[in-house]
């Protein structure tokens, strides 16, 4: 096995161990979003809740990969988000 091999399982390594260390916080950002869902549903009538439903998950689809990496772009969500609810 060459060095550079070496060195890349390394890192590998130390990628999986870190993958491993975030995954619980990973995990409550899944229930945060489901948790989103059920308020909809909670608060607001069958009438509407589908369309906001739609939007949340559009806003959220809409502005991941979008801060020049595969990031999140909160600010955007956020301004999408808020477009749903002007003149209401």
């Amino acid at each position: 096995m060459k060095l550079k091999d070496l060195l890349e399982q390394g890192v590998a390594d130390k990628d999986a161990k870190a993958a491993l260390k975030i995954k619980n916080d990973l995990m409550k950002v899944g229930k945060f979003i489901e948790t989103g869902f059920a308020m909809i549903d909670k608060e607001l009538s069958s009438f509407n809740s589908p369309g906001l439903k739609q939007w949340f998950a559009y806003a959220i689809k809409k502005n991941m990969g979008t801060t020049g990496k595969s990031g999140f772009d909160r600010r955007a969500f956020e301004k999408h988000l808020n477009d749903w609810y002007k003149g209401r």
